[in-house]
């Protein structure tokens, strides 16, 4: 709810992939305001397709492990906007996203605004690193080494 208002609040456009206890609040808003874009729940390839498509990605989450979507967002270089959830703060992703510590529209707000006005060199420089750190960390060729390692051990 807080995400959707920031962007609607910014004039910023968002897509909204899915479904869940905030659907019927997504679907009003959409009809009301030219800069959500809702395309209800598809494939994974299809959400995989449109985080390619965006800029930023944006989890305004209170609590979670390690977010699958996420990881899909900066494999997808998208750069990303978060609440400072565990996740972020154990895997130090503080230099690869723009994190926020509260969660309210406000907090989403000041990401988006901090986010859009960073010169290119810095967001370039985070979509790198971010991209950088899932290769290494979160890809299928690191989990085979992972593997690989523990096997001849």
């Amino acid at each position: 709810k807080n995400i959707l208002h920031a962007c609607i609040d910014s004039e910023k456009k968002i897509t909204v992939v899915g479904d869940g206890e905030q659907l019927d609040l997504v679907r009003a808003l959409a009809e009301k305001s030219n800069f959500i874009n809702y395309k209800g729940s598809l494939d994974h390839q299809d959400v995989i397709k449109e985080m390619q498509r965006c800029k930023y990605y944006i989890l305004g989450s209170y609590y979670e492990g390690m977010p699958k979507t996420l990881i899909e967002a900066l494999a997808s270089k998208c750069l990303c906007i978060c609440t400072n959830i565990s996740a972020v703060k154990e895997f130090s992703l503080d230099d690869k996203c723009i994190v926020v510590d509260g969660f309210s529209k406000e907090d989403i707000e000041k990401g988006i605004k901090k986010a859009t006005n960073l010169d290119i060199h810095e967001y370039e420089s985070m979509i790198d690193k971010a991209y950088q750190y899932v290769k290494k960390n979160h890809s299928i060729e690191s989990f085979a080494h992972s593997v690989i390692g523990g096997l001849n051990d």
